[in-house]
């Protein structure tokens, strides 16, 4: 069946193809809480977080981190360590609050892994940027 992009112009999506198309608000255009078991809609509510999925925020902080102590070194270094936990909470979509072990952790490996890149440039930095692109994730505490 054809759809003229013109009709569907409100956005809305057919109610008959979503499941439990009974829960849903039109009037703002929001879905109820409990409307879907998708994880990724559930990972919106922020302290709901798998293991794993903290471990992939860890290694992926990680690399970034030491990817900005290549260029940047020793100010990198003092950004990192410096950086409140709202800051973190905020790039990595966490609750300062549930989360205030994870972000802990974060902020901390993340000043340990510009290191390398503040005490010996550029070499430094790129070897600890290409160890943390490689870790394994899974292995990681959290």
């Amino acid at each position: 069946m054809f759809v003229n992009s013109v009709s569907n112009a409100s956005g809305l999506v057919a109610a008959k193809s979503l499941k439990n198309a009974d829960k849903l608000n039109f009037q703002g255009s929001e879905i109820i809480k409990g409307c879907f078991d998708d994880e990724a809609i559930l990972n919106k509510n922020k302290s709901v977080l798998t293991k794993a999925q903290k471990q992939e925020i860890l290694r992926s902080s990680l690399q970034s981190a030491a990817g900005w102590g290549i260029v940047f070194g020793v100010f990198s270094t003092l950004y990192y360590g410096l950086r409140s936990d709202n800051t973190v909470a905020k790039k990595y979509n966490l609750d300062p609050k549930a989360d205030a072990s994870l972000i802990k952790k974060i902020k901390s490996n993340q000043v340990l892994w510009t290191l390398p890149g503040a005490l010996l440039p550029i070499a430094g930095g790129l070897a600890a940027w290409l160890f943390a692109m490689n870790r394994d994730a899974s292995k990681m505490d959290v």
